[in-house]
């Protein structure tokens, strides 16, 4: 008989043994693929950030010199001879009539929210990092830049009703013509219902720029 309890007890230990070292060696290997998918998650964002940043770069250099010019018009410093200097493909109008969109490329992101890959990431700071730069830092950006756009739809309405003749002769693709430029900057020059609202548009492009440049030292850190 205690031949048997001995025998029997000796399997039971092999095979509970044999049991647990399946569950660690699998667990194991869980836990290597896991570190293997949080390394790559990782490595996906910067990435991503990475591919972004000649997009940052040129939304910044862009909605600046935007508000600049907006700027000169308010401070009754607006010539031809400035407006001359807008770069030739883009019609000398957006400035004053349009808004500059913010939209980075986010699909690794979206993919990794979708997938549940970004749950993989340990660190709970990286995380509320990531989540402050895609999130807060991100609509930061857009809530001012959205506010941007509706003053800017006002303004081509106000200007379009007050100035139809000067509108149709094409200031949006009229690049190498002066003429209408010139007419366009003595009109807005004199117009103090425009400068009104363009105070306000200002002031949300400057919003704007700050908080883009807040937003790329996010990414940065």
């Amino acid at each position: 008989m205690r031949k048997l309890i001995i025998k029997y007890g000796i399997e039971f230990f092999v095979i509970v043994f044999g049991i647990s070292v399946s569950f660690f060696v699998e667990n194991y290997r869980e836990s290597i693929e896991k570190d293997k998918q949080r390394v790559i998650t990782i490595k996906s964002i910067i990435n991503e950030l990475e591919f972004n940043d000649d997009y940052y770069k040129s939304r910044v250099e862009l909605m600046t010199k935007n508000a600049n010019f907006v700027r000169l018009l308010l401070e009754d410093s607006l010539s031809i001879e400035i407006m001359k200097s807008y770069p030739r493909n883009i019609s000398p109008a957006n400035p004053f009539l349009t808004a500059i969109g913010f939209a980075p490329n986010q699909s690794i992101f979206n993919s990794l929210v979708n997938d549940g890959s970004l749950n993989l990431i340990k660190s709970s700071s990286l995380k509320a990092d990531i989540d402050n730069l895609y999130t807060i830092s991100f609509n930061s950006v857009i809530v001012y830049n959205e506010q941007e756009a509706e003053i800017a739809v006002e303004a081509e309405k106000m200007f379009m009703k007050k100035y139809p003749n000067l509108y149709l002769r094409n200031i949006w693709f009229n690049y190498g013509d002066l003429a209408p430029l010139s007419d366009f900057v003595t009109v807005i020059n004199k117009d103090l219902e425009f400068k009104a609202l363009m105070l306000f548009k200002l002031s949300l492009m400057q919003a704007s720029v700050r908080q883009l440049n807040q937003y790329v030292s996010t990414k940065d850190t």
